[in-house]
């Protein structure tokens, strides 16, 4: 064979009587691009019936596009009535451009899809994106949700994240000072005191 693409563990060697000797053949399509690549493997032999024989190889180059999200899992804790950002990068490690989008649970409906919400990347760069928490109306407690972002990858069409989020009470905490006076019995006097929320 002449081709770049292929290559053999062993081109040579010599067998005793019933002997074997596992060949490894391997394919390389790293620097190729779309299509159809054919060659033909020859072994060569003092075999007198069989000298020579020759074994097509056939090699079809596709193109498509790979996805690779930077996170799948969230952990985040929030007070209520407060959001936050949870930011996502999306990679094509693929040879096509990439075609995504980006998607929420219905049922959750504390998150919400950030801008952009699809868009297309090419092969070997990557865009931004994020998925926004809200947490007013929110009870105190834990919460688990899921985003997700559809590509045109055919290996991995649907690329899940999972959110699991610690609500915090948020409520006011008071501090009071008072102010004595001294009086002599039988006198009234009133106390005065001041009330302040300094959460």
């Amino acid at each position: 064979f002449e081709a770049s693409w292929l290559s053999v563990s062993v081109a040579s060697g010599a067998l005793p009587e019933n002997g074997t000797q596992k060949v490894i053949v391997t394919f390389d399509a790293d620097s190729l691009i779309q299509g159809l690549y054919v060659d033909t493997l020859d072994i060569i032999s003092n075999d007198p019936s069989s000298p020579k024989i020759e074994i097509p190889i056939r090699l079809e180059v596709t193109s498509e596009a790979d996805i690779r999200v930077s996170n799948s899992n969230f952990e985040v804790t929030l007070d209520q009535n407060n959001t936050t950002e949870l930011a996502v990068t999306i990679f094509n490690d693929g040879t096509e451009t990439l075609n995504w989008g980006l998607f929420t649970n219905p049922a959750n409906n504390w998150l919400s899809s950030g801008t952009p919400t699809s868009g297309d990347i090419l092969p070997d760069e990557s865009a931004g994106t994020k998925v926004i928490i809200n947490t007013s109306g929110l009870a105190e407690g834990s919460y688990s949700g899921f985003a997700w972002i559809s590509s045109n990858d055919p290996d991995n069409p649907t690329s899940l994240m999972n959110i699991n989020l610690d609500v915090n009470n948020t409520f006011a905490d008071i501090s009071f000072s008072l102010s004595n006076s001294n009086f002599c019995p039988g006198e009234s006097e009133s106390f005065i005191f001041s009330v302040e929320n300094t959460s």
